[in-house]
């Protein structure tokens, strides 16, 4: 949708929301701070404010009968305001807890057989990542054992992950 040519983000998304209001969908904006970031930006040479005032006819536009629009986005802080101000209802997802971070480690290697972990020592260390960081974990960790010819995961490959994770 986001285009380099000059105007083309403002059409190509008229052209989206052309296309959902067709027929009842959910229309699911990931990483929406592409389209909605803030005039203020220091590096903006115009071609933003132009999307986001698309953006912002756009959505008074669109019909909430013909479905429902969800924006999602990690950078909050550089959004436009008065855009934000648009939707109904604004839903912060924190990042997941010791408990949750555990589940969803657990979870994702449920296909494969795990050796002996120090989970404390694991989640003490997952500490802070999101829940894609934590899945992206324990998915290297598995492929790891997988290539490594290893029958299970083993505490080092969980702790290689974590270290690939924090250094990108």
């Amino acid at each position: 949708m986001v285009s380099s040519f000059l105007g083309e983000t403002a059409s190509n998304l008229r052209l989206v929301f052309e296309d959902a209001s067709k027929s009842p969908c959910l229309l699911f904006l990931d990483q929406c701070d592409s389209i909605a970031k803030t005039p203020e930006d220091s590096e903006e040479v115009g071609e933003i404010q132009r999307v986001i005032n698309t953006f912002s006819q756009i959505s008074d536009e669109y019909q909430p009968s013909s479905g429902l629009m969800v924006a999602a986005t990690n950078l909050n802080k550089s959004l436009d305001t008065a855009l934000w101000r648009r939707f109904d209802d604004l839903i912060a997802v924190p990042k997941p807890g010791e408990q949750e971070l555990e589940f969803i480690v657990k979870e994702t290697l449920s296909v494969i057989q795990v050796g002996s972990i120090n989970w404390p020592r694991i989640i003490e260390q997952m500490r802070d990542l999101s829940a894609a960081q934590a899945v992206r974990v324990a998915q290297g960790a598995a492929k790891r054992a997988i290539l490594e010819r290893e029958e299970l995961v083993i505490q080092e490959h969980l702790e290689e992950g974590i270290t690939e994770i924090k250094a990108s």
